[in-house]
């Protein structure tokens, strides 16, 4: 569903109750920029809220996590029934931090950024840095147009990143013990507010599980981008974002784009002769060849594609790779057990279905 998300309202559809609480970023002649000073001392989930005033209009910029705002923490999913909770919940939260905002502007307010998230409750004694390692070795970088990929936490974290949206996957109580020694060190710097969460899952008798999947979508024209290629007919109004049918469609593009450019990585291991002697037989193709191809599979499988890709960049021409993919794929060599973990992911994303995460602790 939906995590974090922007909302901007003009003139005439908020008014400020207290502008000393706001304090000045930047100003210059035609335009100026303030930030509601919140509350270190609060107990409760705070928007974060911007003041602009660009010469004669002014805008208000409220930045939020839904489920937080809701539930007090983002492992709890939301539905499209929580929708007029969570903008009732708003409306009476920005008045008690000195802003007025009926809830019919919120409703109606344009969407600026939005991260779509699903949490995916792992089984079969799988965790999620087993699958953040096999999503490291997948060369996806001119597909997804990504220009640079991260890996944090020891492993516990791959990050995906281009000019217009993020591509995040982490273990997510994993960050949330992070949190808890340094919120500097976690993903989620607001992750200190669901550290009771956090008790219950470490006392939990029955072990949990928890990856997380995010698409964080940073600019208005990428959300049209991706709605028209997705063939979503939407006005970008947060009561139209807010829908759980377009959420399942942008994670589900997303991660089918990773799927399907999971092969390399997932040949299965085993005897190298058999391999070439496979190939042999299959393939009219020179045994140095054949044995070229071998030992490529062995560097996918434990450096990652995207390594080797690299390493043809620098030493050879750019097609090398594409090439040599290119055979490979065409073996239909057979596939790893690894890629059962990531058929949970796979599952999770066609169902759907909201995580509540009561029912997994007992």
């Amino acid at each position: 569903m939906i995590d974090t998300i922007a909302i901007t309202l003009k003139d005439k559809e908020f008014r400020i109750l207290n502008s000393e609480k706001f304090l000045p970023i930047s100003t210059n002649t035609n335009f100026a920029k303030f930030a509601l000073n919140r509350s270190a001392k609060s107990d409760h989930y705070q928007p974060k809220i911007t003041f602009y005033k660009r010469g004669p209009r002014n805008e208000l910029k409220v930045e939020f996590s839904a489920p937080k705002l809701l539930h007090g923490n983002n492992f709890d999913e939301l539905d499209d029934s929580d929708f007029d909770l969570l903008v009732g919940k708003l409306s009476s939260l920005l008045r008690e931090m000195g802003v007025e905002v009926y809830p019919y502007w919120i409703r109606k307010a344009d969407v600026s950024k939005v991260d779509y998230s699903k949490n995916i409750i792992l089984s079969d004694f799988w965790k999620s840095s087993m699958i953040i390692n096999e999503l490291q070795k997948i060369d996806m970088t001119k597909r997804l147009d990504i220009q640079h990929r991260d890996y944090r936490n020891s492993g516990h974290t791959v990050y995906y990143h281009c000019n217009s949206y993020e591509l995040v996957f982490y273990d997510k109580i994993k960050d949330l013990q992070q949190s808890k020694i340094s919120p500097k060190r976690a993903l989620d710097k607001t992750g200190s507010i669901q550290l009771s969460l956090l008790d219950e899952i470490e006392k939990s008798k029955k072990p949990v599980e928890v990856l997380r999947f995010e698409i964080r979508l940073g600019k208005r024209i990428k959300i049209k981008s991706l709605f028209n290629k997705l063939e979503i007919k939407n006005d970008l109004t947060f009561q139209s974002i807010f829908n759980k049918s377009v959420s399942k469609s942008v994670l589900n593009y997303y991660w089918n784009e990773i799927y399907s450019n999971i092969s390399l990585a997932q040949i299965k291991d085993s005897d190298n002769l058999s391999v070439v002697q496979k190939i042999l037989e299959t393939k009219k193709m020179k045994p140095i060849k054949a044995l070229g191809i071998v030992m490529a599979l062995r560097i996918i499988q434990e450096d990652g594609a995207e390594e080797l890709k690299k390493l043809f960049k620098r030493h050879t021409s750019s097609n090398t790779f594409g090439s040599l993919k290119k055979d490979i794929l065409s073996l239909n060599l057979p596939k790893n057990i690894k890629v059962q973990g990531l058929q949970q992911v796979n599952q999770q994303i066609d169902e759907f279905r909201s995580v509540k995460m009561a029912e997994y602790l007992v």
